[in-house]
Formats: C-alpha cells, sequence, structure tokens
C-alpha cells in the first residue's frame, strides 16, 4: 500500500530540503514502499507483455559511432552521445538519418574539448553540452545547430552527469573526489546549477543517508529517467530510495524495504574509507564491495531501466544476477522475474540470445540499442530466420559489416 515515511526519515528528508533555503520539496504525496523480498518470483517476462513490434533503425553511414553512451529525444528526433570515438553529439530522425551535429571539439570559443555528457531543455530547445575538462558546459540551439553561449560553472565543482527538468539544470558527481580536509563534510549527490550563473544553487541528497555512507556508486550507466511530462526518476549507487523530480520540485516516490535491500552496517569501514586510496586499489575494493552484497549477501546493488506503460512501472534490480520487475502504481502490486524473454525480436529460444541495451523510454516505447561487437551475429540470426515476424527492417541486417554503427531498436508498446 501507499504509506508516508517513518517520522524520523522525514524529518531527515527535511533537513537535506533544508540544506539550501531557495528550494521547497512537497512531502504531502504518499510515497510507493515495496517489499522485492516478498514478491513471487516468476520465471520470465516475455516482451509481448507491453509491446507489440520492434523497429530496426540503422545510424547513418557518414557518421563513425563507437557507442552510444546516452541518449534523449527531442520532437521527433534522437540524439545520441559517442563519448568516447567520435566525442560528439549527434540529431538522427527516426529512421536514423543524420541530421546535424553539436558543435564541434576543439579549443575555440564555441567549441567543447571534451563531450562528458549533455541536456536538453525542451521548453526553451537549447543543448547544454557538458566539457568536464574545462569544466563548463556549451550551449547550441537545438533546431538550428548554432551556438548560443558557454556557461562556466563553479570551480571544482566536479561533475559529471547532468539533466534538466522544467527548465532547471540538475548535475551529479558519481565518482567521489577524496580531500583530507574535507573528508567529514557532508557529500551531496544532487546539484541544482543556475543557468545564468553556473553557480550552485541547491544541493540534496547526502551519502551519508541515501547511500548508506558509501560515497560511490554502483553499476550505474542512467541515473535520470522520464516517465512522463515534467516527471523525471533519479537513482544512484545502493541507495533504496528513488526519487522524483516533478515540475522542477523534488521528493521521494519508491522506498524499497526488506531484506533484500543494503543497510549501513553491511558496509564495511575500510570500503566506507576506499575513497582515501589509490584508483587501482580503490577499483578493486569497489568490485569486491559489489561481489559482497550482491552474490554472497543477495541484497540490491541497484535500480535501473525504469519505464512506465499503463499505470505499470518497469524497472530491473541487480543482485546477483539481475532481475526485472513490475509495480502497478494503483493496486500496489510487485512482480518480479527472473530473466527477460524478448519474444519480440526473436522466434525461438529467446532467453538464450542476447538482450539489447536499455537507452531512453518515451510515451510510446523504450529505445535499445546492439552494440556493434554483436551485430554479426544479429545478421547471422536474420540469414537463419529466427527474428521474428514482428521485426520492422529486417533487411537492412544484410548489409552490416565490421566497421557498421550500432542499431538502435525500438520497441513500441501494445496500444
Amino acid at each position: 500500500m501507499k504509506i508516508k515515511f517513518p517520522t524520523i526519515l522525514l524529518l531527515t528528508l527535511f533537513l537535506w530540503a533544508c540544506a539550501r533555503k531557495q528550494h521547497t520539496n512537497r512531502f504531502n504525496e504518499p510515497i510507493h514502499a515495496i517489499d522485492l523480498a516478498k514478491t513471487s518470483i516468476k520465471k520470465s517476462f516475455p516482451y509481448s507483455t507491453i509491446y507489440s513490434g520492434v523497429q530496426i533503425i540503422p545510424i547513418d553511414s557518414t557518421i563513425l559511432i563507437g557507442s552510444i553512451n546516452k541518449m534523449d529525444v527531442y520532437k521527433d528526433k534522437l540524439v545520441i552521445l559517442d563519448a568516447n570515438l567520435s566525442k560528439a553529439i549527434f540529431i538522427l530522425s527516426k529512421q536514423g538519418q543524420l541530421i546535424r551535429k553539436i558543435g564541434n571539439i576543439g579549443s575555440g570559443p564555441k567549441e567543447y574539448t571534451d563531450c562528458s555528457d549533455f541536456a536538453i531543455d525542451k521548453q526553451s530547445g537549447i543543448i547544454y553540452v557538458f566539457d568536464k575538462r574545462k569544466n563548463e558546459m556549451v550551449l547550441y540551439d537545438m533546431d538550428t545547430g548554432k551556438y548560443c553561449r558557454t556557461l562556466k560553472l563553479e570551480r571544482k565543482s566536479e561533475l559529471n552527469r547532468i539533466w534538466i527538468n522544467s527548465g532547471k539544470l540538475y548535475a551529479i558527481n558519481s565518482y567521489y573526489q577524496f580531500r583530507e580536509k574535507d573528508q567529514h563534510a557532508p557529500y551531496y549527490i544532487l546539484q541544482q546549477i543556475d543557468t545564468t550563473t553556473g553557480k550552485k544553487v541547491g544541493q540534496w541528497l547526502d551519502a551519508a543517508w541515501y547511500n548508506k555512507g558509501y560515497k560511490e556508486n554502483l553499476l550505474h550507466v542512467n541515473f535520470f529517467y522520464p516517465v512522463s511530462d515534467n516527471m523525471d526518476l533519479f537513482t544512484f549507487g545502493i541507495s533504496d530510495t528513488i526519487m522524483c523530480i516533478r515540475n522542477g520540485e523534488l521528493s521521494p516516490y519508491i522506498a524499497f524495504n526488506g531484506d533484500l535491500q543494503i543497510k549501513p552496517e553491511d558496509i564495511s569501514e575500510t570500503e566506507r574509507t576506499a575513497v582515501k586510496l589509490p584508483v587501482k586499489e580503490r577499483s578493486k575494493v569497489k568490485h569486491n564491495l559489489m561481489l559482497r552484497l550482491g552474490r554472497d549477501l543477495k541484497k540490491v546493488i541497484s535500480f535501473s531501466n525504469f519505464h512506465y506503460h499503463k499505470g505499470v512501472l518497469y524497472f530491473n534490480y541487480s543482485t546477483w544476477p539481475r532481475f526485472f520487475a513490475s509495480y502497478n502504481l494503483e493496486t500496489n502490486e510487485a512482480q518480479t522475474y527472473a530473466m527477460e524473454q524478448d519474444d519480440m525480436l526473436f522466434l525461438e529460444d529467446p532467453s538464450e540470445r542476447i538482450l539489447p541495451h536499455y537507452l531512453y523510454a518515451d510515451g510510446e516505447g523504450v529505445y535499445y540499442f546492439i552494440k556493434t561487437d554483436y551485430l554479426y551475429q544479429l545478421k547471422e540470426w536474420a540469414k537463419q530466420k529466427v527474428l521474428s515476424n514482428h521485426v520492422v527492417g529486417q533487411e537492412t541486417l544484410f548489409h552490416v559489416t565490421e566497421d557498421s554503427n550500432p542499431i538502435i531498436l525500438y520497441y513500441k508498446y501494445v496500444e
């Protein structure tokens, strides 16, 4: 059922809400409470339950994409980031054809030296390109590609992911930088950046309670998930609380509880203080922590891939291995599945074949992509005629080569 947070936790939330007085947060809405340990585990979730078909979207061969690090949708266009190979943001049609590239790598005043992330203000039609090296954001017009201005950030802002909700710019630092003099100071995960001055005007979610005292994240690709107009979900690290950013306001949305959730005492002092270690040793501690919490203790080490359809929220959560779950927001019923069965893409034995990687969800479906390493195998499966009749555009797979770009798959919701 829907419940209110316990008084002591509500007080804690009030305190972080007051971290910056410029912001208010709504706590008068009920919070969904889910105990995953009490859900029965079914064998598999057939994709045909929520999807009616799959559209193959080949990416324009005139550009070179190593991987897709992030995707968003603006109007009827796909916006993709390749942060490693091309180090660029491309705007594509929904058929995968190149419309334009946003900005250029360079040292000029209208360019960026690094393309770490991007965020789109869909109200103004402006895209923010985050240049982590120069600690600034370069703004361009989405409809024309023209340079607008550069937003200088405060010194030592140490951000690496950004998002915009209702015209407000949010940012996080998912990798804690240890400093001896600041080691006892609160570490706020989520910040708001003023879009005019570049200064921090709000900060929330102290890792001491939100992330069980651990100052790094585990197993995350996406942190922000749009579920409806002006409503985005935020999840980080090993926290058991999913936050909601709605119309520029932040509030708790889902509280996971029960035996599967990590408790502060599950993390040792050695693991908490690993942030002081050199990078290699720090990574090793982090890897071992993930194994111990997920594989040995069977605790939930991350939530991901949230998407919403017809009153039901779908998502993944990882212990060891990863599970798929659904939660009906009206009846408050949760269900867990041991695996996802992609019977939209494959005719037979879909559980034993590759699963596409989640990218982004809109109101009509979910975008996934197939990495370049798996394209040849997908081409062979098309030749063997084991791909489902629900797949539109199979003929494009016969032109795949080892130099082809990743392929986007759009799974369309059942109406």
